[in-house]
């Protein structure tokens, strides 16, 4: 696979990745990334009924503390989060407000889930096939350096590219981002998947 710098044109070596990765994982693969959003969705409504709150406000929580947290981590979070033991993830000063007025109705789930990932975030996990979530790994499988996180014109092309490669593919643009997400991430770590359809 290319690895690619952000000054590098990036649609060519995008679709081609994608679909070089998509074309490289396996079944089984193929199944975990489909069932990736449904799942963790699945663990939002259980941990929605255990607390009182709504699928939405959990989802929200979800969404807020997943940047930069591996997925145990933001699970773990999560759910301390809506039991009352926690109130923010990793980032205080931008997370615990956010929650605190999703938490209480004082805004909607929405409007807490707010930023380029986390929103994008929140309107997978709530179900929306056309949710392309852009996370580094999201954006490595596509060709750029795994520590690089795209920038807005990165973005918007990345979203195109994916969109194109679903089409190409016959799988929904959320379902592909998971399918080539878990591809890279088990080509690039063995073993060290963090994979929430195995929780």
């Amino acid at each position: 696979m290319v690895s690619i710098s952000h000054s590098t044109p990036l649609e060519p070596y995008a679709a081609r990745e994608l679909l070089a990765r998509y074309d490289a994982a396996t079944a089984e693969q193929r199944e975990r990334g489909r069932a990736w959003y449904p799942e963790y969705q699945r663990r939002m409504r259980r941990l929605a009924r255990e607390t009182g709150y709504t699928l939405r406000q959990a989802a929200s929580v979800g969404a807020i503390t997943s940047p930069n947290s591996q997925l145990e981590t933001n699970l773990h979070w999560t759910c301390e989060i809506l039991h009352g033991r926690r109130s923010y993830g990793q980032y205080r000063g931008s997370q615990e407000s956010k929650i605190r007025r999703v938490l209480t109705g004082a805004i909607r789930p929405q409007d807490g889930a707010i930023g380029p990932k986390v929103s994008v975030f929140y309107r997978a996990i709530m179900g929306d096939p056309t949710a392309i979530t852009l996370d580094r790994w999201a954006a490595h499988a596509a060709g750029l350096d795994r520590q690089s996180v795209p920038n807005r014109e990165q973005r918007e092309l990345l979203r195109r590219v994916y969109h194109r490669a679903a089409e190409l593919t016959g799988e929904t643009p959320r379902d592909l981002q998971a399918i080539v997400w878990t591809q890279a991430r088990d080509a690039d770590a063995r073993g060290d998947l963090s994979d929430i359809t195995k929780g």
